[in-house]
């Protein structure tokens, strides 16, 4: 699945930092509070598996995009050994991509996981801001051709979600009491 590919389905913007700004049509999820970071993890960890759950819900398996700035993955080989410390290994049958955004050359390692898998990357990621290991600092997006649906899990404090409107609207319904109050107009406006 190249990303060019993923562009098509999704739009450019979807590999963007805060993503949720760049389309009128998406999701913001608060998934934890100021806390002790032992309790700031857990909350964030269960939140973040109840929505991705929630939208990948008639998917089996999803794809990963695993990403990172620069011209080849050398960087990345540490992260990688920490991605097999917390018993993640990445496929063999992937694919290595490289895309400019915002005239910054990125490193992608695109694959397909089972969603039990996945949470395996959910959890590194969110554990990587608040210095828990094993972690990750590797810019994770989950997502379905399928369904039309892509996440970015961004750090621990939350999640941004596009897709198809459909999709979203069930979303924003069934777990409206997760989503980020400072944007909640913006998700009304689309939503409601």
């Amino acid at each position: 699945m190249k990303t060019s590919r993923i562009k098509e389905i999704f739009g450019d913007n979807c590999f963007s930092s805060a993503v949720f700004y760049k389309y009128k049509d998406s999701l913001r999820f608060e998934i934890s509070q100021r806390d002790s970071r032992l309790n700031q993890f857990a909350t964030a960890y269960e939140n973040a598996k109840t929505i991705l759950h929630s939208i990948f819900e008639k998917d089996n398996e999803v794809y990963c995009s695993l990403s990172l700035s620069g011209e080849n993955l050398l960087p990345a080989r540490s992260q990688i050994k920490e991605l097999q410390q917390g018993g993640f290994t990445i496929p063999s049958q992937r694919l290595i991509d490289y895309d400019i955004d915002e005239d910054e050359k990125i490193a992608r390692i695109i694959f397909q996981t089972s969603k039990e898998e996945c949470t395996k990357l959910l959890w590194m990621k969110i554990a990587h801001e608040l210095g828990i290991s094993p972690s990750t600092w590797l810019d994770l997006h989950i997502f379905s051709i399928e369904n039309k649906i892509l996440a970015h899990p961004y750090d621990e404090r939350g999640i941004d979600v596009i897709g198809e409107k459909s999709t979203l609207k069930t979303a924003f319904n069934k777990l409206h009491h997760l989503l980020i109050n400072y944007d909640i107009e913006k998700m009304e406006s689309s939503f409601k």
